[in-house]
């Protein structure tokens, strides 16, 4: 909010850099705890808003899967504007005997929703994909649905995308055999229909070992590729060269943020009356604590930088 009460971009470079930053890993990535587990990995922390602190509304907090969910899924930063999206319901609850009120989203269509009112990271139509992508990724899914899942662990190549040929639903990945004697796994890999199982209590409608459909998917793949592969490796290199820019820009924003901190706390330091002990040991307190976090992030940065990443 500008003093004017209008929703505009922060002006802070390194907040920006940061909201940007999960759209463009999103993409690239294709599943919020991706982006999570990269953003964990390289050690950096993400800017949260804070109400309740008047003077520095957002502070830079260890990341979690939530905050990634949260800006990937909210309409702000599409430049929309929304109200009624939280649906407030009254019921009568048996069991404690009085009525509750419950606040749920609101299904269907919102009773306001203003797109272009206000400048944004991403367009309304990218918005909608990126909110279409992450309901498509939800680990559990009818298998009526036409969407493909998220991938998960295991070795199964198809997961999520392979459909049965007889009835046309999604097939699950399952492991059949046992494992030996000698504690190694002896299992296969297989793909598996259960409509008929699940609809009308019968056998699998289709049961296919999955190896062989991965072999012929690899075979595929490398044929088709083939052609493209100078092609393929430029655009990998040149990917790799952008996601390390990308990371260098958000630790060189980090360490001025820190810098900027700690310079700060010592101007506090200074101008306060030296007589007034109290308030000299917090403000003594509060200039090495930022000092010490400015050259924490400035190491961080070195010893990233350092890393090779090819």
């Amino acid at each position: 909010m500008d003093d004017l009460n209008q929703l505009v971009k922060t002006s802070d470079e390194s907040i920006a850099h940061a909201i940007e930053t999960v759209f463009t890993k999103f993409d690239e990535l294709g599943s919020a705890r991706q982006v999570f587990v990269w953003w964990r990995e390289q050690g950096l922390k993400f800017p949260v808003r804070r109400v309740e602190l008047r003077t520095h509304p957002v502070v830079w907090l260890e990341p979690n899967y939530e905050m990634f969910l949260r800006t990937l899924k909210h309409p702000i930063y599409a430049g929309v504007y929304v109200f009624g999206h939280i649906e407030t319901v009254r019921e009568f609850d048996e069991e404690q005997g009085r009525l509750v009120v419950r606040r749920i989203p609101r299904r269907g269509k919102l009773p306001v929703l203003i797109e272009d009112h206000h400048p944004a990271y991403i367009s309304f139509d990218k918005y909608l994909e990126t909110r279409e992508r992450i309901k498509s990724n939800k680990m559990y899914q009818s298998n009526a649905s036409t969407k493909p899942g998220a991938a998960r662990e295991g070795k199964a190549l198809l997961q999520g995308i392979v459909r049965c040929g007889r009835c046309g639903r999604g097939m699950n990945v399952g492991y059949g055999g046992h494992h030996s004697e000698r504690g190694r796994v002896g299992r296969t890999m297989q793909y598996r229909c259960k409509r008929a199982g699940t609809r009308s209590a019968g056998g699998d409608c289709q049961l296919i070992g999955g190896q062989r459909i991965d072999d012929a998917v690899v075979q595929a793949f490398l044929e088709a590729s083939e052609p493209a592969g100078v092609h393929a490796l430029r655009s990998m290199q040149e990917q790799l060269q952008a996601d390390n820019d990308a990371l260098q820009r958000q630790w060189k924003l980090q360490v001025e943020k820190a810098e900027f901190e700690a310079q700060r706390a010592e101007r506090q330091f200074h101008a306060v009356e030296p007589e007034n002990r109290l308030v000299v040991r917090e403000l003594e307190r509060r200039w090495n604590y930022a000092s010490w976090s400015s050259m924490r992030y400035a190491r961080k940065q070195k010893r990233h930088k350092s890393k090779p990443w090819r």
